[in-house]
Order: C-alpha cells, then structure tokens, then sequence
C-alpha cells in the first residue's frame, strides 16, 4: 500500500518549518514577500485604511477587533494549559452550592419565595 498523502495544511505546516529553519531562504521569501505587496499595492488591491470609506473602515476596525479578542483568549487558555474551546469557560472549582446532597443537579438550590421575601425584610 503507497504511504498516505499528507494534506495541504500539514505540507505547508513542514514547508514553513523548513523555511524558518533556514536563514537565507528566509530572508529571500520575506524579500518576495514585500515585493508582492509593493506590486499589489501599487496595482490598488490593497488600501490604507485612511482611503476607506468610513463604513468599510468601521467594518474593518470590527474584524480586527474580534480577531484581537480570540488571539489574546486563545494565548490565556494556552497561557493556562487547558486546550480546547472551552477552555475559558471551564469554570477551576466546582460552584458552591455543588457540595449538597444531590451530585446530578446542574443548577443551585431554589429557594421559595417566602424565603426571599423574609430575606429583604430583615
């Protein structure tokens, strides 16, 4: 049986390893880099924000926005050690209210309402 083909992210996964690991072939793709963005710029494929018109740079502004928020969310659950997308809304110590006698219950105890009342008149 033929070896199994490896998918297109994890090609490119190695073939940047292998670009980083290399300092001249590095310094030459950075090279090509910034010369396809001078051309792309040059061509108006890409604009300054300042030359948008205000509603694109509030949309634009969002994006980046959001994108900051799940960078620095993701860094504080590696930061953390705990992996997977609920990283942060695993909460550390169980609530609590969880320590009663019924380990099933997801939600804490009710109280009546007589309860609460007798509560805000004292």
């Amino acid at each position: 049986m033929p070896p199994k083909k490896k998918s297109n992210a994890e090609a490119a996964k190695r073939w940047r390893e292998r670009l980083l690991t290399d300092p001249e072939k590095n310094a030459e793709y950075k090279r090509k880099e910034h010369e396809r963005y001078i051309k792309r710029k040059a061509a108006g494929k890409i604009q300054n924000i300042k030359n948008m018109p205000q509603r694109d740079q509030r949309r634009l502004r969002r994006k980046w926005k959001k994108e900051k928020r799940e960078q620095r969310e993701k860094a504080k659950g590696e930061a953390l050690g705990v992996a997977g997308e609920n990283a942060l809304n695993t909460p550390l110590q169980p609530p609590a209210w969880s320590s009663g006698t019924s380990a099933t219950s997801a939600f804490p105890p009710e109280t009546s309402r007589t309860e609460e009342s007798q509560k805000r008149e004292s």
